[in-house]
């Protein structure tokens, strides 16, 4: 068995994404955010590649190890470091419990702090994890309900893949709908994508939900949710929102 140390982890990532950087490709990606971000300038298939060379066999690592790690790395003042942090810890979701919920809480306050951070997170481990631990779902309600704006961001964002199969649909239109009136841009476009995946199965159930409930979303969330129509019923949709709105 060849478990890694924690420092070996931390100290192995940071030396090579501190030499993989390109100032170039960092600036660009400065500007693409609209949070402030520190940048090392790097792709993500260079992080996954990484992640594979100092992590080539998951399954005999630790947990503790593997989540201690991350812990420290999403520390880091630099953005790819972080995203690193995730993207290990997603090599790994298979040694993983449901107590990496209990640590993306307080991630999801701290080094989380990215939509980008955000959806490599949920849209990997905590999609994994929910999947094969269903009790977990009590972390998305109860995040759905808190002041965090990236928690608020993953109630939602965790079940996109879901509600693309069809799957915890109730749930999608529940928590989207509790945050129809939350005053931050990123949480309207985070719910608007999880609708729109849930119109993907069941196209008939979204169009009711918006001509019901659209009145009342952020045209934002609105434009997100009907991507997926065809563009006169789009119009349509657009109008008749916008109509109960006034």
């Amino acid at each position: 068995m060849t478990t890694l140390r924690v420092d070996q982890i931390v100290e192995a990532a940071e030396n090579r994404l501190l030499a993989l950087g390109s100032p170039e490709i960092a600036k660009s990606m400065e500007r693409f955010f609209k949070h402030e971000i520190q940048a090392l300038g790097i792709k993500i298939p260079q992080l996954r590649r990484l992640a594979k060379e100092i992590c080539p066999k998951p399954a005999e690592q630790s947990a503790d190890i593997v989540l201690a790690a991350c812990d420290q790395l999403l520390q880091s003042e630099y953005h790819e470091i972080r995203l690193f942090g995730l993207i290990l810890l997603s090599r790994c979701k298979r040694i993983l419990g449901i107590e990496v919920f209990a640590c993306a809480e307080e991630w999801l306050v701290g080094g989380v702090n990215t939509w980008a951070l955000v959806d490599e997170f949920c849209g990997g481990t905590l999609y994994y994890k929910l999947r094969a631990e269903p009790s977990a779902l009590q972390y998305l309600q109860r995040w759905n309900n808190m002041k965090p704006m990236w928690l608020r961001r993953a109630s939602v964002v965790v079940l996109v893949k879901f509600a693309r199969k069809g799957e915890y649909l109730d749930e999608a239109y529940q928590l989207a709908n509790n945050l129809a009136d939350a005053p931050e841009d990123l949480i309207h476009k985070a719910s608007g994508w999880l609708l729109r995946e849930a119109g993907a199965t069941d196209p008939k159930r979204l169009r009711n939900y918006l001509v019901a409930k659209g009145f009342s979303m952020s045209r934002t969330s609105v434009r997100y949710a009907i991507e997926h129509f065809e563009e006169n019923e789009r119009q349509e949709l657009l109008q008749l929102t916008k109509q109960k709105n006034r």
